[in-house]
């Protein structure tokens, strides 16, 4: 079943590449950029405590940002996914 993200308990070890974001690829939404940004990520979190997290499944951390990053249109886009990032 679902359950909380491996904060600081990472599967397979730390990342070895990140990509930077900005806060000017976030559409705005509300009063500024930065809550739209907030509410994106709270959102993702709250779907994918639900979800169980699996490679093989589809759902997995790369799911889980992808879906925060659509939830505040990043860059103008809403349809992000692991293939794409």
């Amino acid at each position: 079943g679902g359950g909380p993200c491996g904060k600081d308990n990472m599967m397979f070890g730390w990342p070895t590449r990140y990509l930077p974001l900005s806060l000017s690829g976030v559409e705005p939404s509300g009063n500024s950029r930065r809550e739209a940004w907030d509410r994106a990520i709270a959102q993702a979190s709250d779907e994918f405590s639900r979800k169980m997290h699996c490679m093989g499944c589809g759902s997995d951390c790369h799911s889980h940002v992808a879906t925060a990053l659509s939830h505040m249109r990043y860059r103008g886009f809403g349809w992000w996914n692991k293939v794409i990032l």
